[in-house]
């Protein structure tokens, strides 16, 4: 297993750098993997749990990043619509908190 000591500061001085290199790479190379060769593949690569803080403090992998796309707050609020309303008025909500993310980035 790796470790994580100095590695999250790194990571936070390279962040920026490293996503705008690597974020086509990953856009262009989606496949589904198993849970062996993920592990496999995160010992050498960084892992990004974008869930809520609140789902990351809850449980996470070890040594990943939290980089949330939601608040806990939008997160609930997302969560809620997928139950009361469905899946097509989650994603429209969802994609309204983080476009406006996307746009700042």
């Amino acid at each position: 297993m790796r470790k994580c000591a100095n590695v999250q500061m790194k990571f936070y001085n390279d962040a920026f750098a490293y996503l705008h290199t690597y974020t086509f790479v990953l856009l262009m190379a989606i496949e589904k993997i198993d849970v062996s060769r993920f592990l496999e593949l995160s010992a050498r690569l960084p892992v990004f749990d974008v869930r809520s803080p609140g789902e990351f403090s809850h449980a996470s992998i070890p040594c990943a990043y939290s980089l949330p796309l939601f608040t806990d707050e939008e997160r609930a609020v997302v969560g809620t619509l997928y139950k009361q309303e469905g899946r097509e008025s989650a994603i429209r909500t969802g994609l309204d908190y983080f476009g406006v993310k996307m746009r700042r980035m």
